[in-house]
């Protein structure tokens, strides 16, 4: 098992996490340094349990997408992606949700997908998401940035 360090120092197993970004440390030290460099998670509006409906048989939206595109995802991978029950577990979090509508809002999705991957469970989310799509080995697997 693995043993949790603060995300600061990386030292100290933590104590404390930041109400602004659920970020753990281990002391106020940590925390005073962590405050300087926060980026607090989105507060969402409303949060409502959605139904999850079946794809369509034929999406005309999707006919445009070139599929010898390197951004190209076939439909039984997406079909995967929907019956993960890891992934479907994650997206229980209102916070992960926030965080994706954000990534879907941004104008600059690189930026603001590098902030997100500071965050344990945004990587968590992103890792699963491409154990599916792609076949990873370990050490290919998206590793926090350092905060």
């Amino acid at each position: 098992m693995k043993v949790k360090r603060c995300r600061v120092c990386r030292k100290e197993p933590p104590k404390y996490k930041c109400p602004q970004c659920f970020t753990a440390y281990c002391s106020v030290a940590c925390s005073k340094h962590h405050k300087a460099t926060c980026v607090p998670l989105p507060k969402p509006e409303v949060i409502r349990e959605r139904n999850v409906q079946p794809l369509p048989q034929k999406d005309s939206y999707l006919e445009d997408i070139a599929t010898d595109s390197p951004d190209y995802v076939p439909r039984e991978t997406l079909e995967k992606l929907r019956e993960c029950s890891d992934l479907r577990a994650l997206l229980k979090d209102w916070q992960l949700r926030a965080m994706i509508e954000d990534c879907n809002r941004a104008e600059n999705k690189d930026e603001i997908i590098s902030q997100f991957m500071k965050n344990d469970l945004f990587v968590k989310f992103a890792n699963t998401c491409l154990n599916i799509v792609d076949e990873f080995d370990l050490d290919q697997t998206v590793k926090p940035e350092p905060s």
